[in-house]
């Protein structure tokens, strides 16, 4: 009986476990994916020289995926125009049924 009661709690142990690294693992996916697409929003908008209609579009798209994204004019680096990008997107860690934003900070120029 007592080596039944060993291998029950090894097992319930190990699912333990498996449930908590796979919830590290979303979450760095989670971040992956939202670097993934701040990278993406600046070199499109460098590529079309901050056209305001490729701006739109990355904001639209950032709320579909329910980012907030930020574009902001931060002056002018050597006559050309640089843009700060803020993107704020949610995190879950399942497992500690916890909740928050975190925020990515780029320049364009």
């Amino acid at each position: 009986m007592k080596q039944i009661m060993s291998q029950v709690t090894t097992v319930l142990f190990l699912v333990f476990v498996a449930f908590f690294f796979l919830s590290i693992l979303l979450t760095g996916a989670t971040v992956s994916e939202a670097q993934k697409f701040q990278t993406e929003a600046v070199e499109e908008m460098q590529a079309s020289h901050f056209s305001s209609e490729v701006i739109d579009e990355w904001l639209l798209k950032a709320r579909e995926k329910e980012y907030t994204l930020t574009v902001t004019s931060d002056g002018f680096y050597e006559d050309r125009p640089c843009y700060r990008l803020e993107l704020k997107y949610p995190i879950q860690i399942f497992f500690f049924r916890y909740q928050t934003k975190n925020e990515l900070e780029a320049y364009a120029l």
